[in-house]
């Protein structure tokens, strides 16, 4: 039914605007914790780092629980979101995050996998879906800076409060869901890590979710290294950081949203092209200096958010598709996918703080956005027709 539909895609979108403003809401607050760059680099990691550790072991049981799964995550962010809002203290912060990033194993997958079977029967609606609840997480990363650095200053607690709030009325969504709504079985029989394993091996999805971790590797690692930057270089303030991010939003929302649907719909353009365009774009903004000059800051912002809004809208639905046609539809693909983002986001903050020590915030610019154009061309191989791949007892038949 459309109120259904509706309602998941809402619950989705709920759910990764929360999870990702819980990742970003702190980057103002780095300088006021008065740790090295080394340091802030691990808290801004740490949640990263359990989500790789716990993905692909909740990717064996997400086709069977599902939406559970996503409740249990959203329960678990609320009692580490309080325990935020208890202290300003950076070794209380680093457990906070940790707890975070093993909810978040279960909260990013579970609503990908719940929207990628809802619209299973009609992959241009389950398109469109997806570029809508992936704006939550663009409107997360975006919006947590400005939201953060506002709100601590009228009270230290009240950013937490805040996103507790959110999350409450995301379970209460998720357990409407999971009482009024039922699903068949997914058809993929693989027990374990085998499926993720044939799905690494499947070029379509190492592709796509190798897209998904340089372009997340490279807005994670300016937001690590811009705090800093900015207040020294550019003499803001953690408010003001916060809402240069606001550059970035709208853009990224735009893109994802209206831009991605438009070009697959309107224009005829194929969805790795959109990938592949995106990276270009993302790329080139990433790269442009130098960056002492305010103005060119907020012009990276912008072209930065409209390329990884074109990759994050899209990659979902793309990964879908060939879960569908070669993997018997099973969503722990989307548990490859956040693997594959959350690796961005350990490599990012390191790579980009060792980058900006050794040569400038610019030269580490310049660096990751030419990594992502040089990756570019590897969207190409999506060129290659779907084959249903997935043979009961057998093996997978090469492309």
């Amino acid at each position: 039914k459309k109120s259904v539909c509706t309602t998941s895609t809402l619950v989705g979108w709920m759910a990764l605007f929360c999870d990702y403003l819980l990742m970003t809401v702190i980057i103002p607050l780095f300088p006021v914790l008065k740790r090295s760059e080394f340091e802030t680099a691990m808290l801004f990691s740490c949640k990263a780092c359990m989500q790789v550790i716990f993905a692909p072991i909740f990717s064996r049981v997400i086709d069977k629980y599902g939406l559970k799964l996503l409740l249990a995550g959203v329960l678990v962010d609320i009692v580490s979101t309080l325990y935020f809002a208890t202290t300003v203290d950076y070794r209380t912060w680093v457990i906070g995050r940790t707890v975070q990033g093993i909810a978040s194993a279960a909260v990013i997958p579970a609503a990908n996998g719940h929207i990628q079977r809802v619209y299973k029967d009609d992959d241009e609606t389950r398109g469109r879906a997806f570029g809508w609840v992936t704006s939550g997480i663009i409107a997360g990363v975006m919006l947590g800076p400005p939201l953060g650095g506002v709100l601590f200053e009228m009270h230290p607690a009240l950013p937490f409060l805040a996103i507790t709030v959110v999350l409450l009325a995301t379970a209460l969504l998720t357990l409407y869901l999971i009482m009024t709504l039922k699903l068949p079985p997914v058809e993929n029989t693989e027990e374990g890590f085998e499926k993720i394993i044939n799905m690494v091996k499947d070029p379509c999805i190492s592709v796509t979710v190798g897209a998904l971790f340089f372009a997340n590797a490279g807005i994670s690692a300016l937001e690590a290294t811009f705090g800093v930057f900015s207040m020294n270089y550019l003499g803001l303030s953690p408010a003001g950081v916060g809402l240069m991010y606001m550059w970035t939003t709208v853009p990224t929302i735009i893109a994802t949203s209206i831009l991605g649907p438009f070009f697959h719909q309107s224009c005829g353009m194929d969805r790795h092209m959109i990938v592949k365009l995106g990276l270009v774009t993302q790329g080139a903004f990433f790269a442009i200096g130098p960056k002492n000059y305010l103005i060119l800051n907020i012009t990276s912002f912008i072209g930065t958010g409209i390329g990884m809004g074109l990759i994050d809208g899209t990659c979902p639905a793309i990964n879908s598709e060939v879960s569908d046609k070669r993997h018997g539809g099973s969503t722990a693909v989307q548990s490859l996918a956040t693997t594959a983002i959350q690796l961005g986001f350990i490599a990012g903050p390191i790579v980009g703080s060792f980058l900006m020590t050794h040569t400038s915030f610019w030269g580490m610019c310049f660096a990751l956005g030419s990594l992502m154009i040089l990756y570019s061309p590897r969207l190409d191989e999506l060129k290659k027709p779907f084959h249903h791949r997935h043979t009961e007892g057998g093996p997978y038949a090469e492309i």
